[in-house]
């Protein structure tokens, strides 16, 4: 009795183990491909990255653009003078506001 019991208890650390390798080595072989596949994907990144900065950048140069966001900049500064805040304090919000700025700006 006592040996079957053994063998019944090193037959489940056996297997346990067994799983327990297989899972370590299922989880490298995922780390692995996960790599691959994210330098797979760099150049294609990288060329969208490209593409939308690139189009960014055609866009906030046109002239109608810049007048948009001078309008804007100036609409928002002088709501905030309205609405009781010091000119310092509105320049301050203006500048720390994250909205679209033009290159040379940052």
């Amino acid at each position: 009795m006592k040996n079957i019991i053994k063998i019944i208890l090193t037959s489940i650390l056996l297997l346990t183990s067994v799983n327990s390798i297989a899972q370590q080595n299922q989880s490298a072989l995922n780390v692995q491909q996960k790599m691959q596949m994210m330098q797979m994907m760099r150049p294609m990144m990288k060329t969208m990255m490209e593409s939308m900065m690139g189009g960014y950048l055609e866009y906030i140069n046109k002239p109608e653009t810049i007048e948009s966001l001078a309008s804007f900049n100036k609409k928002f500064y002088d709501s905030l003078i309205a609405k009781g805040f010091t000119k310092e304090e509105a320049l301050k919000i203006i500048i720390s506001a994250n909205l679209p700025t033009y290159p040379s700006m940052k």
